[in-house]
């Protein structure tokens, strides 16, 4: 025999988990706008839900998690098969837009957190984050100002190495119609990384070099 709570496992709470789902998704998304854990805290307590910094940093790593977990089985999964019925012809986009950029993110370092002015390690830390932005080209247009837009477009971040971040960047495009396209652009500032990435998972697509790409 096991007893349950019916209004938990409605909810889809762990055991031992006392966050609601609703309230875990409040603190997540008010720690990625205010940018710090103690930020968020304030603020929590501001909308009257008063919820310590380190209880908030464990659910967001939680919730990265998931998350990753995730995107590992989207990329995993292979792209879905079209089916065409006889005499009709696929309707691909006229040309996908792969753009790659790699920027530096401020993080905690080793001795994060330490008041002695001789600690051992870096109180921050910077790491390169490599992101790609995924777009049909008919999906790109202008404001009545002339800006640039794009109405529909996907995101692929990875932190660590370029490998792993090309396979990611070539399951999503997979999935808004790499193997239907008709040409494929990507768009790069000439990196050797981002180049090889290129030759790796993009073979057939036709680089163009901005030296300003920013994502």
């Amino acid at each position: 025999m096991k007893w349950v709570c019916p209004a938990r496992a409605h909810w889809g709470l762990g055991p031992h988990q006392k966050m609601t789902p609703e309230l875990e998704d409040r603190v997540c998304l008010t720690v990625t706008l205010a940018g710090s854990y103690q930020a968020a805290a304030v603020l929590s307590a501001k909308w009257g839900s008063p919820v310590d910094a380190s209880t908030i940093r464990q659910r967001a790593c939680a919730v990265g998690q998931r998350a990753e977990a995730q995107a590992q089985a989207r990329a995993s999964d292979p792209a879905p098969i079209v089916v065409i019925s006889a005499g009709v012809k696929a309707r691909g986009p006229a040309a996908l837009v792969i753009m790659m950029d790699g920027w530096l993110a401020r993080q905690r370092g080793e001795a994060w957190g330490v008041e002695s002015a001789d600690a051992a390690g870096q109180r921050v830390a910077w790491h390169e984050i490599k992101g790609a932005v995924i777009y049909r080209l008919e999906q790109a247009g202008q404001t009545a100002g002339g800006r640039g837009v794009i109405a529909q477009k996907y995101v692929v971040a990875w932190q660590e190495e370029p490998l792993e971040f090309g396979r990611r960047v070539q399951a999503q495009a997979r999935r808004r119609g790499l193997a239907e396209a008709q040409a494929v652009f990507v768009v790069a500032d000439g990196s050797v990384w981002i180049g090889n990435v290129q030759a790796d998972r993009f073979g057939r697509a036709q680089g163009v070099l901005e030296m300003y790409c920013v994502i």
